[in-house]
């Protein structure tokens, strides 16, 4: 799916994509997505469509290019359809059959009460729909109106659940006071924030940090609560932790930094890799994607800012799944950082490296991130 995504991006410039997900009509699972904007052409449309494994039947300046393929990752059969003066059409179908397993039996909310605060879109009604399978009554607040329409409701209705959607990096005023509504003490208060967002970093803000887009897995634990003798055992487990659990790669070229960061990470509950230098750490991320990097800067045979760039561009291209990067040195002047977001990290972290802070970057900026402290 990331390569199908980061393929469709390479398409245009600008514009707006749609996915929609179905089941054909042999029971495997297909992907559509569309495209409308400022298309690419000419070499660059070339190059784009050589990303995704396709070979085009035409590509005469202004003409309908019809190109098929298979996808060099899942060998999904692609076909796409691109018209320059109107959009395209990407069809993947995913090569994945149904075991015949049962599916779990998810926890219901049997009606509970949820309040949700969030900005008025098309996801709104999304995220309804997905609390609403699970047996949630929900309540959509507008932030315009939102405290004052809570007080009143106050009077003859209590929640289970608060929930609220803050996007900005500063949280708004009413936004914290929504979620410090007196409802009983029990009621779970939920802040979801994009990751990256400030608020991750924190450990106690007396409400629940959760990071977007909530997967299936964050909605079955949250709405468990309403159904005490539910076995969470029996839920599938985390996509993180399917594919190996949390794995930190260490990039550093000096091995007494490699193993005092390696005991931060154990410390920290993750798996430990270690890179000496960019290439390795390049070459380490395409055998095995890491859940985040921690990357020195100044390095032999390759830098962390070059390594950066290249593990980014592999990204881009489909070819690596996304993780953050943390940029790490004892140069802290404002130029070397400067240097480091440009490149592509997520973070600039100054040596000697503190675990308290390490954790929190990593809460902010991961979504498998410790969530405690042992420290």
């Amino acid at each position: 799916m990331h390569r199908l995504l980061q393929g469709a991006l390479g398409l245009i410039d600008a514009g707006l994509l749609a996915i929609l997900g179905s089941v054909s009509d042999k029971g495997l699972p297909t992907v559509r997505i569309t495209g409308a904007g400022a298309l690419l052409s000419g070499q660059r449309l070339v190059s784009a469509l050589e990303n995704l494994g396709l070979s085009p039947s035409g590509l005469s300046k202004g003409t309908l290019v019809v190109a098929k393929g298979n996808c060099p990752v899942a060998g999904a059969p692609l076909v796409l359809v691109h018209d320059p003066a109107e959009g395209f059409v990407l069809d993947a179908t995913l090569p994945f059959t149904w075991t015949g397993e049962a599916l779990p039996r998810l926890p219901s909310a049997n009606g509970a009460v949820a309040w949700v605060r969030l900005p008025e879109n098309p996801r709104s009604g999304v995220f309804k729909r997905r609390l609403q399978r699970l047996g949630w009554e929900v309540v959509l607040f507008e932030p315009e109106t939102s405290l004052a329409a809570a007080f009143d409701r106050l009077n003859h209705e209590q929640p289970s659940l608060l929930l609220a959607h803050a996007r900005r990096p500063s949280l708004d005023a009413d936004v914290v006071d929504w979620l410090r509504l007196p409802v009983a003490a029990d009621v779970p208060r939920v802040l979801a924030v994009p990751l990256g967002h400030p608020a991750l970093e924190q450990l106690d803000s007396g409400y629940r940090l959760q990071a977007l887009p909530f997967s299936p897995h964050d909605l079955a634990v949250l709405t468990a609560a309403q159904e005490p003798n539910f076995d969470l055992t029996s839920l599938p487990v985390p996509l993180a932790d399917e594919a190996g659990g949390r794995r930190l790669l260490i990039v550093d070229d000096n091995p007494v930094n490699q193993a005092v960061m390696g005991a931060m990470a154990e410390a920290m509950g993750y798996a430990v890799s270690q890179a000496d230098d960019g290439q390795q750490a390049i070459e380490a991320c395409l055998q095995a994607p890491p859940s985040a990097v921690l990357m020195d800067v100044n390095m032999p045979v390759m830098n962390g800012i070059e390594a950066t760039r290249h593990i980014r561009a592999l990204q881009r291209s489909g070819q690596l799944a996304p993780f953050p990067i943390l940029g790490a040195s004892a140069d802290a002047t404002p130029d070397n950082a400067h240097a480091c977001l440009t490149a592509g990290m997520d973070t600039f972290i100054a040596k000697p490296l503190m675990i308290a802070e390490v954790a929190a970057q990593l809460r902010r900026l991961s979504p498998d991130a410790p969530k405690s402290a042992m420290w």
